[in-house]
């Protein structure tokens, strides 16, 4: 996939996912399917949090914030590399930012999408 999103790529609704959450598991994901290490974390639990909801239907930032809260998950680690760059800090270079992929987009009113990237990319995971 480029790194250009188009409406085809994106989860805007129920009728559109081609498989509901449930489907993967929420055990654990084989290491470098994000990239990196929290890349993959932050990634398990949105996971999670669409399990919780049956389905990849867009979601507003504090539906995302009460999950965190009430499964006591650590919210400094929420949408990493998900979303825009992150610094790989495990490469030669100081300050080596990597582009994301397009795992998450914003919707023009405020909620955030999963792209079928994202969905390949757990499947993948497993």
């Amino acid at each position: 996939m480029s790194s250009e999103v188009t409406s085809e790529d994106v989860i805007y609704s129920k009728a559109l996912q081609p498989f509901p959450p449930s489907e993967i598991s929420s055990n654990g994901m084989h290491a470098g399917s994000f990239g990196k290490a929290e890349v993959e974390w932050a990634a398990g639990d949105l996971l999670r949090f669409f399990q919780e909801k049956g389905s990849w239907e867009p979601f507003h930032i504090p539906e995302l914030v009460s999950f965190y809260q009430r499964h006591k998950l650590d919210e400094s680690r929420m949408l990493f590399g998900l979303i825009g760059q992150w610094e790989d800090d495990a490469g030669f270079f100081p300050y080596y930012f990597r582009q994301s992929r397009a795992n998450l987009v914003f919707l023009i009113d405020g909620r955030l999408a999963v792209t079928r990237e994202f969905l390949e990319n757990l499947k993948s995971a497993q």
